[in-house]
């Protein structure tokens, strides 16, 4: 059968290039091209099944993610879709909801839909993932967590007004002694170099909340302790 059209038109009906049928070695959303075929995406690429890589291509360790769209455009209902496909290949997933567009579809597939509120009181232990070796990386990871932990605590406590000078103070110093405190049951069968630790906790607590006694410091500036601080 001969068909008289137009050259435009002479691609479509002759498709020798096809489209992206996308990443075959990582399933993941069934999507329809422009052009009609089906395609594979995933922003997880070959990282999500590395068994089905049989090419060597090496997986993508960049797994953001932005959606942006009007209200009621769909981004909820496309992140469900993507997290569908997920668990389809038995990956897991964590969701922070706000709106609770996703409560229905966790209850469904029988996930856990965890709400923070006075009536569902749910308690998290900020100090789980504090390393509780005494290597340099552990000691590093406690003092950033002294060091940026109290805003969030901050935020936590007063998201819509924020907190005064003193109330931070405050958090500082319970945040503080809590660590202090932890720390002195992980390291008690050392007692000098729990002491040292401490004293390093205290030292750039000192220096950061309460300029009056920061020139403690300026006691050991030629020794190993000002060099650590």
């Amino acid at each position: 059968m001969i068909i008289k059209t137009v050259s435009v038109e002479s691609k479509v009906l002759l498709p020798i290039i096809c489209e992206w049928k996308g990443n075959l070695s990582s399933p993941g959303m069934l999507l329809v091209g422009r052009r009609g075929q089906i395609m594979y995406w995933s922003p997880f690429g070959g990282a999500l099944l590395p068994a089905l890589n049989k090419h060597g291509v090496a997986p993508n360790e960049n797994f953001n993610l932005c959606i942006a769209g009007v209200p009621g455009s769909g981004k909820s209902v496309f992140m469900q879709e993507l997290m569908l496909s997920v668990l389809g290949v038995g990956g897991k997933v964590f969701v922070l909801d706000y709106g609770r567009s996703f409560k229905r579809t966790c209850l469904i597939l029988g996930g856990r839909y965890i709400e923070f509120d006075m009536k569902n009181p749910v308690s998290i232990n900020p100090f789980s993932e504090v390393p509780e070796d005494d290597s340099a990386k552990s000691i590093e990871a406690r003092s950033d967590f002294l060091s940026n932990f109290p805003s969030i605590l901050a935020t936590m406590a007063a998201p819509q007004y924020g907190t005064s000078d003193l109330q931070e103070q405050m958090l500082q110093i319970n945040l503080t002694l809590t660590l202090l405190s932890i720390i002195y049951s992980i390291c008690s069968s050392n007692f000098c170099f729990c002491i040292y630790i401490c004293f390093l906790i205290v030292l750039k607590f000192v220096k950061s909340s309460s300029p009056k006694f920061s020139n403690i410091i300026t006691f050991n500036s030629g020794g190993k302790l000002s060099q650590d601080i």
